[in-house]
């Protein structure tokens, strides 16, 4: 929750509206508050982040389609990178449902 407030408090995420700062902070809280904690919470969580994600600072210094790319192509990647760790580590049971001869 730090980490939501502390995205939507800053003075870069001015340059998104104010609707969607809003947004961020009070859907992070309802989640919080209305579901028990499962490894699902995460993914509800993703939602609440869309203001900070690229940093708005970032987004608003992108005005050729050469640096929409290069600020596209990291970010894209982190998130495959981020997805294929929480896949393994909490998905992924190793040895489970090996079968032994």
């Amino acid at each position: 929750m730090a980490l939501v407030v502390w995205a939507v408090a800053r003075r870069d995420a001015r340059a998104w509206p104010r609707e969607g700062r809003l947004w961020a902070v009070v859907y992070a809280f309802y989640i919080l508050a209305a579901t028990r904690p499962t490894p699902s919470v995460v993914r509800y969580l993703v939602l609440a982040v869309f203001p900070s994600w690229p940093l708005p600072e970032l987004s608003q210094r992108c005005d050729t389609t050469a640096k929409r790319v290069a600020l596209a192509v990291p970010v894209l990647l982190l998130c495959c990178l981020v997805q294929w760790c929480w896949v393994s580590a909490a998905w992924v049971q190793h040895g489970v449902y090996s079968v032994t001869p």
